[in-house]
């Protein structure tokens, strides 16, 4: 089978790849161009990766992967191939998850790029696309698309990394103890941000602290001379710095001692001075980005490049390419006025409040009003912390408050009344659809509409009815 060469992407020896992942090749090109483990995504001259999930069984594609023209496949040794497969480029290895972690390490062994990791409870994808940006000011650069940020997300973006990328932008996400350590194992991160610690997945770590410590386990995989860019600000700023082995930077909105002091001048566009400890150099940076919680992030990433050597001064000239993805403060304009603010990608408690203040700030002509659904995966901590969301709804005091999914109608409902917010001005719904279709009977020109849940909720469906 031929290796037609796709633009952009990756060219591997194959027989180097095979030795990577400690593979059984058969058949295999010379090289090829490129990986995947999604048949949707596959070009011509791609290695297709066959990987097991809960619900799946990615060797049920490998026809149609080479039907599209792909180059080799990865398998499970243990697969029964078909007989007519059995000829056709395969590399056989005990386990293809393990396989792309594996080849990932490799490819990040060789690459020449200065590489970043991003890890935090909230706010990882947005910082990296920030970084993403201000890098750019120094060179190639290759970063995580979307939020890949797991065991197969990760690696899948570190072999997208050509070799002419001189900055390498990764983000690292984790919902169980321990992800944090394997990603970072096999990343070996330059320079090690962490956004924040909150409660997302508290479910499956019981405290904040054990967050702190899955957070804070990326800066012990640092290479020698690398940096951890930290918030003093943060909570479990100790725990998580005390993870660290090499020279942490700095930055805080409140103390002038941090390596980078912001001083705010108007939190809805993102202005801000920053000055920088080692050389009283102060820069005016302005995202355009609202809230607070963003200006920790675009401090953080205007730090991170800074102490990577890239000038602060073509960093900030970088401002206008920063390109946040969607459903993450996106601006849905309807007829007669109406406006959403879709923030539905995720959340968190600790997301839904920054959020919540920004809203509550915002000017509007005519009504605010809130959609808020469930935050999933918090476990035991999960009534206590709806409650404490009603609570803070409660306090932006909107025209309307519409809450959906169980746990927002019963716990969400509760805080807010406790706190005074008054009942005939809630309303409760099962799901997103059935919000959508009241919503379009009640809203009135010129309202003003937050949507935040967690993804599982997909709140976004509201704006299907409009």
């Amino acid at each position: 089978m031929q290796n037609k060469a796709n633009r952009n992407c990756v060219t591997f020896n194959s027989a180097q790849f095979a030795g990577w992942v400690k593979g059984r090749g058969v058949n295999l090109p010379e090289s090829f161009c490129g990986v995947t483990q999604d048949t949707r995504n596959l070009k011509s001259g791609m290695l297709y990766v066959a990987l097991r999930g809960d619900r799946f069984d990615g060797h049920d594609f490998i026809e149609k992967a080479f039907s599209a023209a792909a180059a080799v496949a990865l398998v499970d040794e243990s697969w029964n191939a078909p007989e007519e497969f059995r000829n056709w480029p395969l590399i056989c290895v005990n386990d293809t998850r393990q396989a792309l972690l594996d080849a990932a390490a490799a490819w990040r062994e060789k690459c020449r790029a200065k590489i970043i990791g991003i890890t935090g409870s909230s706010g990882k994808t947005t910082t990296k696309e920030i970084a993403a940006a201000f890098f750019s000011a120094g060179g190639v650069v290759c970063s995580t698309k979307g939020n890949f940020n797991n065991d197969i997300g990760l690696p899948l973006s570190i072999l997208s990394m050509t070799s002419d990328c001189e900055f390498g932008v990764f983000e690292l996400g984790t919902n169980h103890p321990g992800e944090i350590h394997l990603l970072s194992k096999v990343l070996q991160p330059d320079v090690g941000l962490v956004t924040n610690v909150g409660s997302a997945h508290i479910e499956n770590f019981c405290s904040l602290k054990s967050i702190a410590r899955e957070k804070g386990a990326m800066l012990k995989h640092l290479t020698g001379g690398g940096s951890a860019v930290l918030s003093m600000e943060m909570q479990y700023f100790l725990e998580v710095a005390a993870c660290c082995d090499t020279s942490i930077i700095t930055v805080s909105l409140l103390n002038r001692d941090a390596d980078f002091f912001g001083e705010v001048q108007d939190v809805m566009c993102g202005r801000m001075i920053i000055t920088a400890r080692d050389t009283g150099a102060q820069y005016c940076l302005q995202s355009g980005l609202p809230g607070r919680y963003n200006v920790y992030n675009v401090l953080l990433a205007f730090a991170a490049a800074c102490c990577s050597g890239v000038p602060a001064e073509a960093v900030i000239k970088k401002l206008h390419k920063i390109e946040i993805p969607g459903m993450r403060w996106q601006i849905v304009q309807k007829e007669n006025g109406i406006r959403f603010i879709n923030d539905a990608y995720n959340a968190n408690p600790d997301s839904v409040k920054a959020v919540l203040d920004v809203f509550r700030e915002l000017e509007n002509r005519g009504r605010k009003i809130l959609v808020l659904g469930d935050m999933l995966e918090l476990g035991q901590f999960s009534e206590s912390l709806h409650r404490q969301i009603g609570e803070a709804a409660a306090a932006v005091d909107p025209s309307l408050l519409c809450l959906v999914g169980p746990l927002s109608r019963r716990y969400a409902l509760e805080g807010a009344a406790c706190a005074g917010f008054p009942k005939e001005k809630i309303i409760c719904f099962n799901d997103a659809g059935s919000a959508g279709v009241k919503l379009a009977e009640l809203l009135k020109p010129d309202d003003l509409i937050l949507l935040k849940a967690s993804r599982g909720i997909h709140l976004e469906e509201v704006l299907n009815v409009f």
